[in-house]
């Protein structure tokens, strides 16, 4: 067991060392029915306005819609253009409905889905539970994978946020994650320790892009064998963002 750790423990640089103690709590105050209203085009002004609205959403206690087609779906939020707005029916069609056989995963905030778009796209879908925590962590996870690009960082395609219902949809990583390969599965390509350090090289780039690179610099907070996803080339991309925090700009 040992063993198979030490494929995660590479010499870091001190500067990221330091980083792994800072946590930078986001606001997330909830706007009133009346401000909802009166400013619907102001809502989305800024990446915590994405949590106040969501939050407010979250509040009104609508229920699901049963997979029809969302004839008012939600305002497109200009400063998250870079993500597709699904409807609760694109996501039912490319699921089967969410059925079981399609359940590839299961998490703390939701169930993860395989799943086929109209145009024959293969994705990934995490229906979020109808809790306070999932409901803040995916909309953490949007405003993160906003601002990120990475040939290492699982990609994030768009996101369902109607109601009491919230979806997110990513690129499908068709190797399930680097724990599966190390304590589940008895023959695997990953068993190499070649293999496995070049899975901890990817994760170590993806992990330096965040600290160094990103603008404003993240802290991933949730780094395991299970975020790290091996694609069809068994490049491995880091993850499931929902614990992330930005760190401010003046922030040495």
């Amino acid at each position: 067991m040992v063993l198979r750790n030490l494929v995660f423990m590479i010499p870091v640089p001190p500067s990221l060392l330091r980083m792994r103690n800072i946590v930078v709590e986001s606001e997330r105050s909830c706007l009133n029915c009346g401000d909802a209203q009166s400013d619907s085009k102001s809502i989305m002004a800024s990446p915590n306005k994405l949590a106040q609205f969501l939050c407010f959403r979250r509040r009104k206690g609508y229920c699901h819609n049963n997979g029809e087609a969302d004839s008012d779906s939600d305002m497109l939020w200009e400063e998250y253009s870079a993500f597709k707005i699904f409807s609760k029916a694109e996501l039912v069609r490319a699921t089967n409905n969410f059925c079981n056989d399609n359940k590839i995963g299961v998490g703390s905030t939701g169930s993860v889905y395989r799943g086929v778009l109209d145009d024959g796209q293969q994705v990934a879908i995490k229906w979020i539970n109808v809790t306070r925590v999932g409901f803040e962590e995916s909309s953490d996870e949007i405003k993160t994978l906003r601002l990120v690009k990475h040939k290492n960082l699982v990609q994030m395609l768009g996101f369902h946020a109607r109601r009491s219902e919230r979806a997110l949809v990513y690129e499908y990583m068709n190797n399930s994650s680097q724990y599966y390969h190390l304590h589940t599965t008895r023959s695997s390509t990953l068993m190499s320790w070649n293999e496995r350090l070049k899975v901890a090289l990817d994760v170590a780039m993806a992990i330096q892009y965040l600290h160094e690179y990103a603008g404003p610099r993240i802290v991933h907070r949730d780094l395991k064998s299970s975020n790290a996803l091996p694609n069809e080339k068994w490049t491995a991309k880091v993850a499931d963002f929902g614990l992330s925090r930005l760190l401010p700009e003046d922030e040495a």
